[in-house]
């Protein structure tokens, strides 16, 4: 997307604009000087869809395993966040890219897709399982609050690693 829609306002994070001019990023070794650089998620953004594949179905599965519905087994799980994950995928670039056209910031129809894409992930879970809402409800706060934790471990680790990593080169 950023070779075809080449103006840099339309990526543009001010937020984080702030946080680069702090002085102590000078000295800052994973700090690239460019935070406004989508080139390092793009060119991630495959791997990190492959590897969320299994985590989310990790999640889900549990969470519906903890509330009592084993209908599913995890490789069944794989497969419905498998068709989950293609089908958001091919929406969202559809989205981003009309979008794009018209001119809207990239963030804004990031945060627009990101709320959809959950809502849309509630939605299959409740066809497939064919649950009520309330309980459907219940499995899909659980599957986030896992893949949170999850997610928070796996940051907890990569930290430690870095760390190690960097004392053994000092």
């Amino acid at each position: 997307m950023s070779n075809v829609f080449n103006d840099p306002e339309l990526y543009k994070i001010q937020f984080f604009e702030a946080f680069a001019n702090i002085p102590e990023q000078k000295d800052n070794p994973f700090f690239n000087g460019n935070i406004n650089n989508s080139d390092d998620y793009n060119s991630l953004q495959s791997l990190i869809f492959t590897l969320s594949i299994p985590i989310s179905a990790f999640t889900t599965w549990l969470a519906f395993r903890v509330n009592g519905f084993r209908r599913f087994n995890f490789t069944e799980h794989v497969v419905i966040n498998l068709y989950y994950g293609a089908q958001t995928v091919i929406v969202s670039a559809f989205i981003y890219i009309t979008f794009l056209a018209f001119g809207i910031h990239f963030f804004t129809t990031a945060t627009l897709i990101f709320i959809l894409t959950y809502i849309y992930f509630f939605y299959v879970l409740k066809r497939v399982f064919r649950t009520s809402f309330w309980s459907t409800l219940g499995s899909f706060l659980l599957s986030l609050i896992f893949i949170s934790i999850l997610v928070f471990v796996l940051m907890i680790l990569l930290s430690l690693m870095i760390v190690i990593y960097t004392k053994l080169i000092r």
